[in-house]
């Protein structure tokens, strides 16, 4: 049944595109396309795992080369990113090394994690890209611009761009 909804929901939302003219073909390339964020029901849930041993607190560090300031929301997702992957490899918080976070445009609402068997609408959707390390292999989580992030581990590469545009 929720399938049936969800194809429903993304065939209304394809349809709907098809009846009007984007900014660029109406002769306006300055205009902004409206888009609405949709968040995949598929994701998986952060703090599902249990920790092996209890975990050192600490704040992330930022590289040099991350805008500034992060707003602390930013701070949280990453803090919160952290702490999952931590509890998923069963490792110390302060062995988990931040990476980078970007602001991109996922090509549709499984936000770069699609998930086999599931259909998702094909909107762009704004959102966040954090790369985390450990040891010499980099993991990914992906979210929303409203929401939490999450573990993907088969991630799909963002819209290539500047996602500023929204």
């Amino acid at each position: 049944m929720r399938i049936r909804w969800i194809l429903i929901f993304t065939l209304l939302v394809l349809a709907s595109g098809g009846c009007s003219r984007s900014p660029n073909e109406a002769g306006d390339p300055s205009a902004k396309p409206s888009l609405s964020p949709q968040v995949s029901p598929s994701r998986e849930p952060l703090g599902t795992y249990t920790p092996g041993f209890p975990h050192q607190g600490g704040t992330t560090q930022l590289p040099a080369t991350m805008p500034s300031p992060l707003t602390p929301d930013l701070q949280d997702l990453i803090e919160e990113a952290k702490k999952d992957l931590a509890q998923r490899l069963t490792t110390l918080l302060t062995q988990i090394r931040f990476i980078e976070l970007d602001e991109v445009v996922w090509p549709d609402s499984s936000l770069g994690c699609p998930q086999e068997g599931m259909a998702y609408a094909q909107v762009l959707t704004p959102g966040y890209l954090i790369r985390l390390e450990y040891g010499s292999k980099q993991y990914e989580y992906h979210g929303a611009k409203r929401g939490d992030v999450f573990f993907c581990a088969d991630p799909t590469a963002p819209v290539p761009g500047v996602p500023d545009t929204f």
